[in-house]
């Protein structure tokens, strides 16, 4: 085996990396390919356990496997906790590893969460009871006698050392709707049982509740640390994500985002957003939000997770908001929306319009559409000027009347004979890109003869 040469080697262990599920339409059009999607599992358990498993056979497999291994460590969750830490800096203090180390998912751990383990405990069978209180235990008498200034020192040490590190994604953990992050032992059952067993989580705070503040400003409160280390090393990001369960205070995200002074580095963002904060133009966190999004006019990936979302009266106001927002960032190029959010036809033909010289991609998830119809905006997209859009995708689409809450499937009103009259011919005569619809059961995906 040591014979081979290290070009073949390098071949083998990167093809251990991609999940072995077939091609589909949302390969190009989705942010997040089919196969992360569909074989997530498999790429974050079998390929590790292969890749892992390969760098044994040999020390040759093993010298020749480091970046690819350092790549996969990347989609690993390492908490800031005692054994994060450890984990962490026994990977930067591989000198054959680091360089290869380009991504880094961290979580949280929040102590002052205590209801979320009482109420674990009490769903818990022993021994994992015992375990689990073990392990919440250890961590938190260590952030107590680990303040957070300790934390900063040690992130600070540890981006020093990872000099290639360009891609960030933060996690709030420690939530009753992520409870096996607190004991990773735990078999899907248990988890299931637990789950259903555990209150609601509180990801729905309107701006109106009088927790809201708090509750939004301490989601950035414990993520001081990593700012704080990425200030101090002047760490240059190019990608960073947050996956928080509430959006972040817009005030709060303008101040962290400022003190890390990532804007002009900065090229791919995923972030969380409550679309109350542009329902009041002028309002102080629409302000914010106006202030961050100038400040981030070089993002060419964006990717929009709408939470804590509610029927709005005044959605279409809500949206020109929105597409104010959007303004300032003339090098968007892939557009992600995550989340119901409201539409109508006339606006997102004009967005697009206004966008046909930069943007590529516009994908939508969940989206609804209030005023008009989806054939009709796939068949007047088709007819727009040609410009650079090449994917555009509604998925999980539906319609609403602004009176009524009820959601509908467009494509089940529809005879699909009549859909396909409707949108197939013009896109595929007229359109300069794919189109991907899909609602329910039904998926349908359009292209232009010449593509």
């Amino acid at each position: 085996m040591d014979r081979l040469p290290v070009e073949l080697i390098s071949v083998i262990i990167r093809g251990l990396q991609q999940s072995n599920v077939s091609d589909g339409p949302l390969d190009r059009l989705t942010e997040t390919t089919q196969e992360g999607v569909d074989g997530w599992l498999i790429h974050t358990v079998a390929s590790r356990r292969d890749i892992c498993n390969f760098r044994l056979v040999s020390r040759k497999f093993y010298n020749s496997s480091f970046p690819s291994f350092g790549e996969t460590l990347g989609d690993r969750v390492f908490r800031i906790t005692q054994t994060g830490l450890e984990d962490l800096f026994a990977i930067a203090s591989t000198t054959s590893l680091r360089p290869h180390v380009r991504k880094l998912t961290l979580g949280t751990f929040r102590s002052d969460e205590v209801t979320i383990v009482r109420d674990l405990l009490k769903s818990l069978p022993e021994p994992h009871r015992t375990r689990l209180r073990a392990s919440y235990t250890d961590d938190y008498r260590w952030h107590r006698s680990h303040r957070a200034s300790l934390q900063t020192q040690d992130l600070a040490q540890l981006l020093r050392r990872l000099s290639n590190l360009r891609n960030v994604r933060i996690l709030l953990l420690d939530s009753w709707d992520m409870i096996n992050y607190l004991g990773e032992w735990l078999d899907p059952g248990i988890v299931a049982i637990v789950a259903r067993e555990l209150p609601k989580s509180t990801s729905t705070l309107s701006v109106t509740d009088d927790n809201y503040k708090l509750r939004t400003t301490d989601l950035l409160t414990c993520l001081a640390p990593v700012f704080d280390a990425l200030k101090s090393t002047k760490t240059v990001l190019q990608d960073l994500g947050f996956g928080l369960n509430n959006a972040p205070a817009p005030n709060e995200l303008f101040r962290t985002l400022d003190k890390i002074n990532i804007a002009s580095s900065l090229r791919h963002l995923r972030l969380p957003m409550n679309p109350a904060h542009l329902m009041e133009s002028g309002s102080f966190y629409y302000s914010c939000l106006i202030d961050t999004f100038q400040a981030l006019s070089d993002i060419t990936h964006l990717t929009l997770s709408m939470v804590q979302v509610t029927d709005f009266e005044y959605c279409a106001d809500a949206m020109d908001h929105f597409l104010d927002l959007l303004r300032p960032m003339g090098h968007l190029q892939y557009l992600t929306i995550r989340g119901t959010w409201w539409y109508s036809e006339d606006q997102l033909l004009d967005f697009v319009a206004s966008r046909g010289a930069e943007l590529i991609l516009l994908s939508l998830k969940d989206p609804v559409m209030h005023a008009g119809s989806w054939s009709s905006t796939v068949s007047r997209l088709a007819h727009l000027q040609p410009g650079n859009l090449r994917y555009f995708e509604a998925c999980a689409m539906s319609t609403s009347n602004l009176s009524g809450r009820d959601l509908t499937d467009p494509i089940e009103d529809l005879d699909w004979k009549e859909l396909l009259t409707a949108v197939e011919k013009p896109v595929e005569q007229w359109a300069t890109c794919s189109v991907y619809l899909s609602c329910s059961h039904h998926k349908y995906f359009f292209e232009p003869v010449d593509r």
